[in-house]
């Protein structure tokens, strides 16, 4: 580590076994520092080996008897910290991901990125695997997962925090935190991207898969952590508020401009979807002719005694881009 190692001075008495002993000291200084008897110090590289030469003097009843020897010491610089904290990113397919460790601690750093508790090497999509940042390219929904680093030096090993990536072709927004417009009740929790609580303590979750894509629209709508109520999919030409939302019954409407219903459906296990089969496609059904961003979410009925005298909640908001 960074510090001073205090030399004795010529003369000094030592007591063999008698536990005397050097010590790292001097956290405060910018870099490991070796000082001698005279005070006076060296800056020192990490990580450097330096030889120690001690000696010691015993009195006895027959006289004095000196010895000395030597020892080779190595200074090792700072043990490794990640600072990047966790993260979870939402990005469409094709585009690109990239986590950063942002590690600091003694030379050298080496570095491993995993997915899922594997490690990963570059090749195909990857580069970076052993750096720093970790790049993910031309992404596909095979690439969802949770990604850590683990940083080594001599001095020892730390691993970073889990980063989740969600390949999704709709981005959640407009969650029920309040970090953005306050909930009328109880909000939920920052990162779980969901709609105001419900009366049955969570809020409404909206995702979506498949293609967003003009030419073969396989997109789904998918809603879960609602009540067994009906439930309607809808679609906005724009954000409400900016994508902050608005107060709207016992959560926050997210989806706004032009509305277009897609379907109401009934939900089961407190799940429904949205296109069901034999249903219209999202694009027909919400009459995008031509690429750019639409906003979906889902009102859902809740009528236990909970928040509002209102009987209906709602789910976050995903914002989904349509290519040709």
């Amino acid at each position: 580590g960074v510090g001073v190692f205090p030399i004795a001075q010529t003369g000094q008495q030592v007591r063999p076994g008698g536990g005397d002993h050097f010590t790292l000291t001097g956290a405060s200084l910018s870099g490991p520092q070796f000082q001698n008897g005279t005070g006076s110090s060296t800056a020192l590289a990490v990580p450097a080996e330096i030889q120690i030469n001690v000696g010691f003097t015993q009195i006895g009843p027959r006289g004095a008897y000196s010895a000395s020897w030597s020892e080779m010491l190595t200074l090792y610089g700072a043990c490794p910290v990640v600072m990047s904290p966790a993260t979870t990113q939402w990005v469409p397919p094709a585009q690109t991901a990239v986590f950063t460790a942002g590690a600091t601690g003694g030379a050298p750093l080496s570095y491993r990125w995993s997915k899922n508790g594997v490690d990963v090497f570059d090749g195909g999509n990857l580069s970076g695997t052993d750096t720093d940042t970790l790049t993910i390219t031309s992404l596909a929904t095979s690439d969802s997962g949770t990604y850590l680093v683990r940083v080594m030096n001599p001095c020892g090993l730390v691993n970073g925090p889990a980063n989740v990536l969600e390949v999704t072709p709709g981005i959640p927004f407009c969650a029920g935190d309040n970090a953005g417009q306050h909930c009328s009740c109880t909000p939920s929790s920052v990162g779980d991207a969901v709609g105001c609580l419900n009366s049955l303590g969570v809020g409404g979750k909206l995702r979506a898969s498949g293609d967003a894509s003009l030419a073969g629209d396989t997109l789904n709508l998918t809603g879960t952590q609602m009540p067994n109520s009906s439930a309607l999919y809808f679609q906005g030409g724009a954000p409400s508020a900016s994508g902050a939302g608005v107060q709207f019954g016992d959560g926050l409407r997210c989806a706004g401009g032009t509305v277009l219903r897609l379907g109401v459906r009934q939900n089961s296990g407190g799940a429904s979807a949205y296109p069901d089969i034999g249903d219209t496609p999202v694009s027909v059904r919400g009459q995008v002719s031509a690429p750019g961003t639409r906003y979906y979410q889902t009102w859902y009925r809740n009528a236990a005694s909970f928040c509002t005298s209102s009987t209906f909640n709602l789910t976050n908001g995903v914002a989904v881009t349509w290519i040709p």
